[in-house]
């Protein structure tokens, strides 16, 4: 069962049901995140945990939802990514305390 009101957020601000790729092992000081654009070489999309670079169609995603949104900072893009993110576990949360048997 999806949750109606996420998705339907989600349709609002143009984002498809998927999660938003972001470039963590980029950031490497507080002045990246006040970076104007993403970074498109795949090399500053390594992810540590598990030790390869994000494809190319992720990247181009992450791009293209950066400019949608109208981020212009890196800073913005990561807000917008942890509030849906926040979102979306608050989401699930009530949808799981609703199919709970009440006790």
């Amino acid at each position: 069962m999806r949750p109606l009101f996420v998705f339907s957020f989600l349709q609002v601000v143009g984002l498809k049901e998927q999660k938003m790729v972001f470039p963590f092992g980029y950031i490497t000081s507080h002045d990246k995140l006040n970076e104007k654009q993403l970074p498109s070489e795949p090399g500053a999309w390594f992810n540590v945990l598990k030790q390869e670079d994000a494809n190319q169609l992720d990247i181009d995603r992450a791009l293209a939802d950066f400019n949608s949104l109208g981020c212009k900072s890196i800073k913005e893009y990561l807000g917008l990514l942890l509030t849906f993110t926040s979102q979306f576990v608050l989401t699930c949360f009530l949808t799981f305390s609703r199919i709970l048997p009440k006790t």
